[in-house]
């Protein structure tokens, strides 16, 4: 059992997101997170990604990272992050990579 998202804070009322103990407690084993459909339609951004991945992982849930693309993503060069993906992470790039370590 899996998730199509987990929030990034541990506790609070957060309405309309799911935090990685509620989906413990159901049985999941891991989320999705950075899916390009949460990138366009609600905002989601390599800092947000990241941040959810990240508290996912300490959780000790499965993480399936999406580094989706838009045809526009696609012309630009591999930035050489994590095997060359194509998003640029603003305040800490190597704060990525280093949650997979």
């Amino acid at each position: 059992l899996g998730a199509q998202n987990v929030f990034w804070e541990e506790i609070g009322a957060y309405t309309g997101e799911v935090s990685a103990a509620q989906l413990k407690d159901i049985g999941a084993k891991g989320a999705i997170v950075g899916h390009s459909e949460r990138r366009a339609l609600f905002g989601e951004t390599p800092i947000t990604a990241a941040k959810r991945a990240e508290l996912a992982w300490r959780s000790d849930l499965h993480v399936i990272f999406c580094i989706g693309e838009s045809k526009e993503e696609r012309k630009i060069p591999p930035l050489p992050l994590c095997g060359g993906n194509r998003w640029e992470l603003e305040e800490h790039p190597a704060h990525l990579c280093s949650i997979f370590r």
